[in-house]
């Protein structure tokens, strides 16, 4: 009987398959493409004048594997500052909660910043017990590295 119901349960999961009305490799591109405009935001809007005192790194690269989409490569941005790098590495499009989601680590923690499809870029400032979220400015970036960085 057993082996019966594992038989099902296995053949009920083969059968789910990826919903046909969305375009997985336009979502993946989509969001490698915002993950870029949120780097140059960060680059140029925020750390503009602070660039001598920093160093900026967009060459790094990782995969990523995600259902309907397989594996993909993004880039992670890392900031050096000192003997200090705080590194911006996507986490992912099929997300619960969020449009995609991007995990920011330092010495003293991590951050994540989440992509809303309506409100563009935010920072979790909470997860419990309810989500809060607060815009990604300069103000809240700066917020975001003192909270992640020594």
């Amino acid at each position: 009987m057993a082996k019966n119901q594992l038989n099902e349960f296995f053949r009920e999961k083969k059968a789910k398959v990826a919903p046909a009305d969305i375009d997985w490799a336009a979502k993946r591109d989509s969001w490698i493409c915002a993950v870029e405009k949120l780097y140059d935001t960060i680059e140029k809007d925020y750390l503009a004048l602070a660039k001598n005192n920093l160093k900026i790194d967009r060459s790094r690269q990782k995969t990523v594997t995600e259902q309907y989409i397989g594996d993909y490569s993004i880039g992670e941005l890392a900031i050096a500052a000192g003997d200090e790098i705080v590194l911006f590495s996507p986490k992912g499009v099929n997300l619960a909660g969020a449009a995609s989601r991007v995990d920011v680590r330092g010495d003293r923690g991590e951050a994540m910043i989440v992509r809303q499809p309506e409100d563009g870029w935010a920072l979790v400032v909470s997860r419990t017990p309810t989500l809060r979220l607060a815009p990604l400015t300069d103000e809240m970036f700066l917020e975001l590295l003192r909270s992640v960085m020594r």
